[in-house]
C-alpha cells in the first residue's frame, strides 16, 4: 500500500524566483513551503533556471532544496517575449498547452501523486494540467477596478488597460467552469479574494479562502513603535506605479489635506512616474512628496520602519503583498476595501475605504482615514500592533502551509480509494 502522509507533489509555478516580489515570490515560497513536509517537483521557465541555481550557489545550507524541472517554448517565442511586454500573455497561455508533455513525462518518470497549480495565481488564464488530482489556487484576478476610478489619472493607455482587465474579466467569469482544471481531474480549489469565491461560487465551483501569500514573522513580540507627533504623519507607498495603485489618488488627497502636517514617501517605478511627478508639481506638492524609486527587498525595511501608515489605495489587489510587509513592522493601513486588501485589513488593523462611489467620495474617504490618524496619534501604535498580530496569525506561511498539506493528503488519500 502506498504511503499517502507523504505524496509527491508537481507544483506548476510559471513565474518562480527568490527575492523578487509579487508573482515570482508566490512560486518560489509555494515550493519551498511544501517541500518542508512533502516530496515537491517545481516545473518551472527555462529562464528561470540560472537564476535560481546561482541562489543555491549563494545560499548553500538552505533546507529544503527543491528539485525543479524546466521548460520553454521555441526560441522565436521568447525572443518575442524579451522585446514586447504584450506577448507575455499569449506566451503564457501557450506554455501552459505546451508544457503538459512534459508534465506527462513527469507523471510517469517521478510517480507524482499530485499536481498544484501556483502561478499565474489568477483565474482567468486557462490551466491544461490532467493526469492527477489537482489544486488549483490560491487563485484571485476576479476583482474588477470601480468605473468610477478607471476614467481618471491614467492616460489614455492606463485607463484602457485597466478597462479592458475589467471586459476580460467579465468574460472569465462567464467562462470558468469551462477552464476549470479540477473538473475532469477531480481536486480542490482556493480562491485568494473573496470576489474570485464568489466567482467560482456562480459558476458550481466549490472553494476556500486562503491568502495567496505569506510573511513569516520570527518574533514573539510586535516592533516597539512609537505614536508620531500631534498633527504630524509620515505615508508610505511601496509598489509599482501604475495607474492600478491609485497613487493619484494620493496625491489628490495630500493636496486636500492643506498645510505641510502630511507627507508621502512613494518607493517604486513604473509606466505612471512621468505622469505622477507632473501631477506633483501641478498641485505644488514638491516639499511633500517623494520619489525614492525603485528598492531591493532588503532595502526596503528601513522606509517601513521610517513611516508611520502605510497607504496601498489599489483599484483592486489579489494579494497585497507591501501590506503585509508593513504589518510585519507594525504599520497600520489605509487601503480600498476591494480585494485581497478587503480580507487581509481587519478593521482594527487599519482604515478601509469604500471604492464604489464617485471618485470624489473616494478621495474625501482617504482624507479622513488619514485625519483619523492625525487627531489620534496612539491609534497609529494600536492599529499597528493589531496587525502585527493578524499578520501572524493568519498570514504565516506555516499556517499556510499546514492547510494545504492536509489538502494534499485528502487527494492522496482520494486517489489511493479509487485504485484499490
Amino acid at each position: 500500500m502506498k504511503d499517502t502522509s507523504r505524496p509527491k507533489v508537481l507544483i506548476s509555478a510559471f513565474t518562480c524566483e527568490a527575492d523578487e516580489g509579487s508573482e515570482p515570490e508566490v512560486g518560489w515560497r509555494w515550493g519551498h513551503e511544501m517541500a518542508k513536509e512533502v516530496d515537491v517537483i517545481v516545473l518551472t521557465q527555462g529562464k528561470n533556471r540560472e537564476r535560481i541555481e546561482k541562489w543555491y550557489a549563494d545560499h548553500p545550507d538552505h533546507f529544503p532544496k527543491v528539485r525543479f524541472a524546466y521548460f520553454d517554448l521555441n526560441e522565436t517565442w521568447s525572443k518575442y517575449k524579451k522585446k514586447w511586454g504584450w506577448v507575455l500573455l499569449p506566451y503564457y497561455i501557450f506554455w501552459q498547452w505546451a508544457v503538459t508533455r512534459k508534465v506527462d513525462q513527469l507523471l510517469r518518470s517521478e510517480g507524482i501523486d499530485i499536481i498544484h497549480h501556483v502561478t499565474f495565481a489568477s483565474f482567468r488564464y486557462p490551466v491544461f494540467l490532467k493526469g492527477r488530482p489537482i489544486v488549483w489556487g490560491p487563485v484571485g484576478g476576479a476583482d474588477t477596478a470601480p468605473l468610477s476610478l478607471i476614467f481618471s489619472g491614467g492616460g489614455i493607455m492606463g485607463m484602457g488597460r485597466e478597462l479592458f482587465r475589467n471586459i476580460v474579466t467579465f468574460l472569465s467569469a462567464n467562462m470558468v467552469s469551462r477552464i476549470n482544471p479540477i473538473g475532469s481531474n477531480g481536486g480542490e480549489v482556493y480562491a485568494s479574494t473573496i470576489g474570485t469565491q464568489r466567482v467560482f461560487s456562480n459558476a458550481g465551483i466549490k472553494s476556500e479562502l486562503m491568502p495567496t501569500i505569506g510573511v513569516d514573522i520570527a518574533e514573539e513580540i510586535p516592533p516597539q513603535r512609537k505614536p508620531p507627533e500631534k498633527g504630524t504623519l509620515h505615508l508610505l507607498f511601496v509598489g509599482r506605479l501604475h495607474h492600478l495603485k491609485g497613487i493619484h489618488l494620493l496625491l489628490e488627497v495630500l493636496s486636500q489635506i492643506g498645510d505641510g502636517s502630511v507627507k508621502l514617501s512613494i518607493v517604486g517605478e513604473g509606466d505612471q512616474r512621468k505622469r505622477l511627478t507632473k501631477q506633483v508639481g501641478k498641485l505644488n506638492l514638491e516639499d511633500r512628496v517623494e520619489f525614492i524609486g525603485a528598492l531591493p527587498r532588503k532595502k526596503l525595511d528601513a522606509w517601513y520602519q521610517k513611516a508611520d501608515v502605510l497607504v496601498a489605495p489599489s483599484l483592486y489587489e489579489s494579494g497585497g503583498l507591501t501590506v503585509l510587509e508593513g504589518f510585519k513592522w507594525a504599520l497600520p493601513a489605509i487601503v480600498l476595501d476591494c480585494g485581497g486588501h478587503a480580507m487581509s485589513v481587519a478593521e482594527d488593523c487599519g482604515i478601509r475605504v469604500n471604492p464604489h462611489r464617485r471618485k470624489s467620495d473616494v478621495v474625501v474617504g482617504i482624507v479622513d482615514a488619514i485625519r483619523s490618524y492625525l487627531i489620534d496619534p496612539e491609534r497609529v501604535v494600536r492599529d499597528g500592533k493589531r496587525g502585527w498580530k493578524r499578520l501572524k496569525t493568519e498570514y504565516s506561511w506555516k499556517a499556510k502551509r499546514e492547510k494545504m498539506i492536509a489538502s494534499y493528503k485528502r487527494l492522496a488519500g482520494d486517489c489511493e480509494s479509487d485504485e484499490s
